[in-house]
């Protein structure tokens, strides 16, 4: 559950309730309960635990919990929202961000998964106005993309 942050290991899905601890190989097969065969479902997606289209088979479970893994071992609790966010909106490939506040996806940006620019000056936006107003622009690399498809399809991650 903490490896999957109480939520759906799925990141397309990411549902906080009902949650199941499920093997991903069967129990029948293997008769243990291992950290490694264990994988955070929703019963949405536990029921998807099949094979054929639309169904989540081992090796996507597998894929899903390795990239799992590595994206909680490198990414802080904010660059994970913003990648899961991220693979479950495969259009979006821009965010807008408060001024300042880019220092949370630093190893994002390190990482070349995201580049941040920044906009400072002058805005009038209905009645609001402002002459110092900032907002940070983030935007997804072709590198990036490439992350947040391999999360999105169970793929291995660089």
């Amino acid at each position: 559950m903490v490896e999957a942050g109480h939520r759906c290991a799925i990141p397309t899905c990411r549902t906080v309730a009902p949650l199941e601890i499920e093997h991903i190989e069967d129990w029948a097969k293997v008769k243990e309960h291992t950290f490694e065969n264990m994988i955070v479902l929703c019963a949405n997606c536990h029921g998807r635990k099949a094979s054929g289209s639309r169904s989540l088979d081992r090796a996507a479970l597998k894929q899903y919990k390795a990239n799992l893994g590595l994206i909680n071992q490198r990414y802080s609790s904010a660059e994970q929202r913003l990648l899961e966010y991220l693979a479950a909106h495969l259009d979006v490939e821009t965010m807008s961000l408060p001024a300042g506040m880019s220092w949370l996806f630093d190893y994002l940006v390190r990482d070349g998964v995201i580049e941040i620019e920044q906009f400072r000056g002058p805005i009038t936006w209905g009645m609001f106005q402002s002459e110092n107003f900032g907002m940070d622009q983030a935007r997804l690399t072709e590198a990036g993309k490439a992350v947040v498809r391999g999360l999105a399809e169970a793929q291995p991650l660089n």
